[in-house]
């Protein structure tokens, strides 16, 4: 195929680099690096300049504070919604009747003035692909002028679609994403509620998130071990924003379990939480995360604080050093939409722990690269946590197993394929039905 221009849009990208902004940005090199070219519109924050060239991509940032503080707000407490309506909420058909009450005007309008900074990037220098990335920005194919109907414009979920979710929001999600000419989802289960809800099968792809296996290796001196007073001590690691549906709370509950049915392992074991809070805080100039200290006092409640360590924000480039240092890596979640913290840590060697939910299960394959148990169970997880402790042999066996299957799975180039085969089918097909005069 020739080279060809994609610009993706997401709510957030670098310098805020979460699970989305690390797959997009590994996919975005691996575009350039084979000739192709590559721009990312997302929002901006009071701390960033409108253009940055710093991570050798074109990024492009709207200023959607220019909206005023109230409209943003309201943006922020809809998108939430609709964290919840697909997360499992009890009240999620209330939600969605209240939806006007709640915000949806505004964020209508945000995503309003994204589709306009998209015309004007298209009008500066055109593209062959328009790619939108997640829930937040959704709505934004409405807003695109007739400019937009002759060029493909895909969109990725990246959150859970699981067939749990209220009909309202499933016809509310299906009539925006019917929208877009092709539509990717992570998982085969997403896929199928996706099509259960009503968008046709032919729009839907699916494809795994992925990583750059090259970006996660660290050479040379750690100083993690000693910073954080872990010393030869067995570490236990979970990367993740803190967020309830995390499950921050059930690892800790599951260590004072740990240490409940072995109290030998008390002086043997350290567990460390990475992560803070998200960047809709940083948009809305707010403080990261409450949910921090909320879980410290429920270390200390359970008498394991001296076990449990809180890092804060680690710069991304820092993060590789504790993925190097520690024994096993944990992911709790409660809900999750793919969870490529796993993924990462196999590719340092390491056993992996992870719930049965989102694309967690298609990375860990239970007793062979790690282990798999039921969310929210701090018990199960204990179990899982004691058999790794107990034996070393089996954490270097099962690290062994999860780096070769996330090197062969879970990389950069199977996702740039993957993505390829999209864009070159879709493009195809569009040349056909707008020939070129």
């Amino acid at each position: 195929m020739d080279p060809i221009s994609v610009c993706a849009v997401s709510q957030s990208f670098y310098p805020y680099m979460g699970g989305l902004t690390r797959y997009v940005n590994a996919l975005a090199k691996y575009l350039m690096k084979m000739g192709n070219e590559f721009r990312i519109i997302h929002f901006k924050t009071d701390t960033i300049p409108p253009i940055d060239f710093s991570e050798g991509i074109e990024l492009l940032r709207v200023n959607i504070g220019k909206l005023g503080k109230d409209k943003i707000a309201n943006y922020m407490r809809f998108k939430e919604i609709i964290i919840e309506a697909t997360h499992g909420s009890k009240n999620a058909t209330e939600l969605y009747e209240k939806r006007f009450e709640l915000g949806f005007n505004d964020y209508l309008d945000v995503n309003k003035r994204v589709a306009s900074e998209i015309k004007d990037v298209y009008d500066h220098k055109p593209f062959d692909i328009l790619h939108i990335h997640d829930f937040q920005i959704l709505p934004v194919r409405v807003f695109l002028d007739k400019t937009f109907d002759k060029i493909p414009v895909i969109f990725t979920w990246h959150i859970p679609f699981t067939g749990r979710i209220e009909p309202a929001w499933k016809d509310f999600l299906r009539d925006y994403m019917s929208k877009y000419d092709k539509i990717v989802l992570s998982t085969e289960e997403y896929v199928k509620a996706a099509e259960s809800a009503g968008i046709v099968k032919s729009k839907l792809v699916k494809i795994n998130p992925f990583i750059d296996p090259e970006e996660y290796r660290y050479e040379g001196e750690n100083d993690v071990r000693q910073k954080f007073g872990i010393g030869n001590s067995l570490m236990l690691l979970c990367v993740s924003r803190m967020d309830p549906r995390k499950g921050q709370d059930v690892l800790i509950n599951a260590v004072k379990k740990v240490f409940d049915a072995r109290p030998e392992f008390r002086n043997k074991i350290k567990c460390v939480f990475v992560g803070n809070g998200s960047f809709s805080k940083e948009l809305m100039n707010k403080e990261r995360s409450g949910l921090q200290e909320k879980f410290r006092e429920l270390a200390v409640s359970l008498g394991v604080n001296g076990n449990v360590i809180f890092t804060g924000h680690v710069p991304d480039n820092d993060l590789n050093k504790f993925y190097d240092a520690c024994d096993i890596v944990v992911q709790p979640s409660r809900q999750e939409g793919f969870g490529l913290t796993v993924s990462e840590g196999m590719l340092f060697g390491k056993p992996v722990i992870g719930s049965e939910v989102g694309g967690i299960p298609e990375q860990i394959k239970d007793g062979v690269n790690g282990f798999l148990f039921t969310a929210g169970d701090s018990q199960q997880l204990a179990e899982a946590l004691i058999k790794l402790i107990d034996d070393e042999n089996l954490r270097k066996s099962m690290g062994e197993n999860g780096k070769t299957f996330a090197a062969n799975m879970f990389t950069v180039e199977r996702g740039y394929n993957d993505h390829i085969k999209l864009y070159g089918g879709v493009l195809a097909d569009f040349r056909k039905r707008f020939p070129e005069d």
